[in-house]
């Protein structure tokens, strides 16, 4: 629970309140029902002083309290408040709205007097052929800012029959300004501030763990890229770590990290070049469907190596990372956010939604005119 001052404290309870009366005109208006619960409640001292068994006849109020969270401390102005047995003042801090059942899913509804709202939903419905796919999903975001957070979980029948289920995860978070998206193992972090963005893929390949990261500039072009490739002894524990990599100030690097931390520069040795060489080759040979982005990279890199570039002082302008990989998993993301947007019982996150699908599609629109779908980094050793 977040403690605000009396100021945003009732700008919060005022915002909250008028998200629940929109959510209740939704939910209404599906025909679905629900039952509330009162959480974080403040009673006075006199009320715990008194029997359970006499409590419990008060008021047929009681049966919504969660009795694990009642206090009698301050707790911040109450969302609601009710007088049980015409004797106690209970102030009720947070409302849980249980059980919102439609024909395929149930939904549950958290509200917070500090301007915390959650939502989850979950199917209930198994998949058949006609219907393939089960959505499941969660989401919070606070009244007093413009930041929220929705991840879902897609649950799709397949005609493998071997895998006969695949699911796959997509998240889409803003926060101070910064736009984290997500779809499995491909995370992309757009600063809109800054105007800088993040590639982020990390995958599992045999015993390894790979982790591609590449930053881009305002342009889109790129600053840094780097593989970190972890190998693992049998028991799962890090055996050692390659770092290898180009950045836009300082050229190209290839280090090795041992297991106690000892660092060693593999450009140095055409012979621990060698092993980075084969360490990169054997995960372009284990590259599958959208893994486009750390293969475009492993080629380049490889390139760099078999060309005997790496020790010598030169324009590296040939570099280049295809970012169409990239732009397909942001649409997927986003198609994904505008399926389920339609759905919502809350106002207040379908406009943060709004918001920031429209910061994105600026953004795109100024890159559009000074940008490919193949981005090239265009470096100079020092």
């Amino acid at each position: 629970m977040v403690f605000l001052n009396s100021e945003n404290q009732m700008l919060a309870i005022e915002k909250v309140l008028e998200e629940m009366q929109k959510a209740e005109e939704t939910i209404n208006s599906w025909n679905a029902m629900w039952w509330e619960e009162y959480v974080d409640c403040v009673l006075p001292q006199e009320y715990f002083d008194r029997f359970h068994w006499e409590n419990e006849k008060l008021d047929s109020e009681i049966s919504k309290i969660d009795q694990e969270t009642k206090t009698d401390k301050y707790n911040g102005i109450p969302l609601k408040s009710i007088v049980l047995g015409d004797k106690y003042n209970c102030d009720i801090g947070t409302i849980y709205w249980h059980g919102i059942k439609t024909n395929n899913s149930i939904r549950r509804i958290v509200f917070h007097n500090d301007g915390s709202i959650y939502l989850e939903k979950n199917s209930i419905k198994n998949q058949t052929e006609k219907r393939p796919r089960r959505i499941s999903y969660n989401a919070s975001y606070n009244v007093l800012l413009n930041d929220f957070n929705i991840s879902i979980i897609l649950d799709q029948l397949t005609n493998d029959w071997i895998q006969k289920y695949q699911n796959m995860f997509f998240l889409m978070a803003l926060k101070d300004n910064v736009l984290t998206e997500r779809f499995d193992n491909i995370e992309i972090v757009k600063d809109f501030h800054q105007k800088t963005k993040l590639i982020k893929i990390t995958k599992k390949v045999e015993e390894k763990t790979v982790i591609f990261e590449g930053k881009l500039d305002t342009k889109n072009n790129v600053e840094i890229a780097t593989i970190t490739i972890n190998t693992h002894k049998g028991n799962g524990k890090i055996n050692g770590i390659y770092k290898i990599g180009v950045n836009r100030k300082k050229g190209i690097f290839a280090n090795f990290y041992s297991r106690k931390g000892v660092k060693f520069d593999l450009t140095i040795d055409p012979i621990l070049l060698n092993t980075a060489r084969e360490m990169l080759l054997s995960i372009l040979n284990a590259q599958k469907d959208r893994d486009d982005i750390i293969a475009d990279f492993v080629n380049s890199f490889l390139n760099i190596i078999d060309k005997s570039l790496i020790k010598e002082d030169v324009n590296f302008d040939n570099f280049e990372i295809n970012m169409a990989t990239v732009k397909q998993i942001e649409n997927r993301i986003i198609e994904m956010i505008k399926s389920i947007k339609g759905e919502l019982p809350l106002q207040g996150l379908i406009q943060r939604i709004d918001n920031c699908l429209n910061l994105n599609d600026i953004e795109n629109r100024q890159l559009a005119t000074t940008r490919h779908k193949t981005l090239k980094l265009d470096l100079k050793s020092d």
